[in-house]
């Protein structure tokens, strides 16, 4: 699911959110690794408008410990 976000600064967001849950018993010793792989269309690569701009990509994890 994406959501198009456009915040006070005008700049655009697309937001990525998942849907379920991943439940890990306490006992359980597990380590989890995620790669997060951006491919940018190779048409970017001759148009130099946003060249000198910063990229920002944000990822938030949320968890909670259930008893």
């Amino acid at each position: 699911d994406v959501d198009l976000l456009q915040d006070e600064d005008d700049a655009w967001y697309k937001l990525y959110e998942t849907v379920g849950q991943y439940e890990m018993d306490y006992t359980e010793n597990e380590t989890d690794y995620f790669t997060l792989v951006i491919i940018f269309p190779a048409s970017y690569a001759t148009d130099a408008t946003y060249a000198d701009y910063l990229e920002s990509i944000e990822v938030i994890l949320e968890s909670k410990q259930v008893i």
